[in-house]
């Protein structure tokens, strides 16, 4: 169904409606592989597992489906499908996207432990929740070591937008949206577009070149080059959730929802990592609207609302200041922005959404419509100030929503 998107920039406030088409992916209770959710021979074999998939005795244990956990109180198991590094009690590794993990204390450390971080030189996502035990005294391991990244080579879906698109369609990747389901998609929102725009022009903004490469909702990566115009939002590429196929489903109806993620971005120019929720409908387009954040990597950026309405809250077992921002027809945006930043773990979004209610930001009978997670981005630029954008890439490499009762 055709929704509206919303153009914001921080420091002003600049409202641009654009069509869009708001479909999703996969179906909540079933989350498809991806990543690190490959387990193997070929990971058993990177990582030097104590057994390929099922270990005894004192040997390795069954690997996760979500991630190539893996078990054995004194022994390593197996890693994802190009992954290596293991999870036993006695010295479980970290899987790079390609390469072998680091190898951990005691001897459980597999023939390939010591091998360093894969591509682009970081280790890959550690997801799952760790296999199960299978004999004798094995004790099931922590978090599994993760397998491949998502790459051009693998991906499903590819596309690229700029300001040459923008002036033909009035959207920076108008072609940049991909349906795995009615609830799911990965979408390239390169929202902050103004047609025949250029860079001499500080009145409106000119897009630069972005590409975006998903190999699933929880493994995808997006590649930007934008410059700062005056510290407005320029893109926001994210995987997005849309509840009841955007239609809202209200909070009460479920008694907990959580989401776990593993990021990895570029420390350069401006942005942040963040979940986006949209609550009581999408965009800025219509009154009573919330957009509700939680900051979870900041680089540089600066919520709306002047300055923090809190400091140092404990929601959902973090420390984050509140930032608080409504405008005209009783919308508002509620920022949690972490103390301390994280690339990875676990958000307990029912905590914030409770937090939001006991401070009379929500009614009790909110609908949530959407949760999105990926980068705002601001620029690329180094220094942040510079006269163009370089090429700067950001990968998500695991992403999950739960909820109780199962989202719709």
């Amino acid at each position: 169904m055709p929704r509206v998107r919303v153009r914001r920039r921080w420091f002003d406030l600049v409202i641009l409606l654009s069509p869009t088409l708001l479909a999703c992916s996969q179906d909540a209770a079933t989350q498809h592989p991806s990543g690190g959710q490959r387990a193997g021979a070929a990971g058993a074999a990177a990582g030097g597992a104590a057994g390929a998939a099922t270990g005894s005795g004192n040997g390795g244990g069954a690997a996760a489906d979500s991630g190539g956990g893996t078990a054995g109180a004194n022994g390593g198991g197996i890693a994802g499908a190009n992954g290596g590094g293991i999870a036993g009690a006695n010295g479980g590794g970290t899987a790079g996207a390609n390469g072998g993990g680091t190898a951990g204390a005691g001897s459980s450390g597999g023939a390939g432990g010591g091998n360093a971080a894969g591509a682009s030189g970081t280790g890959g996502a550690t997801t799952g929740a760790g296999g199960a035990a299978s004999g004798g005294s094995g004790a099931a391991g922590a978090r599994g070591a993760a397998g491949t990244r998502c790459t051009s080579m693998n991906a499903v879906f590819h596309s690229s937008g700029d300001q040459t698109q923008c002036n033909s369609s009035g959207q920076g990747d108008p072609n940049g949206q991909h349906n795995f389901s009615n609830t799911w998609d990965v979408y390239d929102n390169m929202w902050n577009c103004t047609a025949n725009c250029t860079p001499s022009n500080t009145s409106c903004q000119t897009l630069a070149p972005e590409s975006i490469y998903v190999c699933s909702t929880s493994s995808w990566y997006v590649t930007s080059a934008q410059w700062s115009q005056g510290g407005a939002v320029m893109t926001f590429p994210g995987v997005q959730y849309n509840f009841s196929s955007g239609k809202g489903t209200a909070i009460s109806n479920y008694t907990s929802m959580a989401s776990t993620f593993t990021e990895v971005s570029p420390h350069v120019g401006i942005y942040e990592m963040t979940y986006d929720v949209w609550v009581n409908g999408i965009g800025w387009d219509a009154p009573g609207h919330t957009e509700f954040m939680v900051w979870v990597d900041n680089f540089g950026q600066t919520p709306l609302g002047g300055k923090p309405m809190l400091t140092k809250q404990s929601v959902g077992g973090g420390t984050y200041d509140v930032w608080y921002y409504s405008y005209s027809g009783g919308n508002q945006v509620i920022s949690f922005v972490a103390d301390t930043n994280f690339s990875s773990g676990t958000v307990d979004l029912m905590s914030f959404f409770k937090y939001s209610m006991n401070k009379g930001w929500l009614a009790s009978n909110a609908a949530i419509d959407q949760i999105g997670f990926g980068p705002e981005i601001v620029s690329t630029q180094t220094p942040p100030n510079a006269d163009s954008g370089t090429n700067a890439t950001f990968f998500v490499d695991d992403f999950t929503l739960t909820c109780s009762p199962s989202c719709p």
